[in-house]
């Protein structure tokens, strides 16, 4: 498997992230030829042609929609591939356009879900001299957690207040103050 680090080109280039993302379009289709939910579907996928998008395209795209449509048993048993045993975490999608379903991740998959957290606390300089005050919902949403779980990793210090349903607005400013 191709990683960013062991790309023949310059870390981050067009070239580098055209490459990784040719090594990993076949483990994408073979991990989707794993579940029940795609038996049959995915047959007629040339795994040696998928960077070309026509054949890309012949992929069935499923839609948030469609997801939902599924009893929650076959969504688990048909659709996700990973047994039970390796979910560590739920995470709930908004529910914005509709009813929220509940997604299961693994620890590789929060590794590299949490490494956009900790790009976007490296864009702001963040470090151990700083305090992330973490203002995203806290329930069972993931936002705001991954937000403060990357910071923590960091050596950021959090203080987890959550949304102004949560925190209220004028508790939010008085403890930005206190810490400045």
């Amino acid at each position: 498997m191709l990683t960013l680090e062991d790309a023949p080109y310059p870390a981050g280039s067009q070239d580098h992230i055209r490459a990784i993302h040719r090594a990993r379009l076949p483990i994408a289709v073979e991990r989707a030829r794993q579940s029940a939910f795609f038996k049959g579907k995915l047959d007629h996928i040339d795994m040696a042609r998928l960077d070309d998008p026509d054949e890309w395209r012949k992929i069935p795209i499923m839609t948030k929609e469609q997801l939902r449509e599924l009893p929650a048993e076959s969504f688990y048993e048909d659709f996700c591939i990973g047994p039970r045993s390796d979910v560590v975490e739920y995470w709930r999608s908004g529910g914005a356009t509709g009813r929220p379903l509940f997604y299961p991740r693994s620890a590789m998959d929060l590794y590299y879900c949490m490494e956009s957290f900790r790009r976007l606390w490296r864009a702001v300089d963040g470090g151990p001299d700083d305090i992330a005050h973490i203002s995203f919902p806290m329930g069972i949403h993931p936002a705001g957690h991954l937000y403060a779980r990357a910071a923590e990793e960091m050596g950021i210090a959090t203080l987890w207040c959550g949304s102004g349903a949560n925190t209220p607005s004028e508790l939010q400013i008085d403890l930005i103050r206190t810490l400045k």
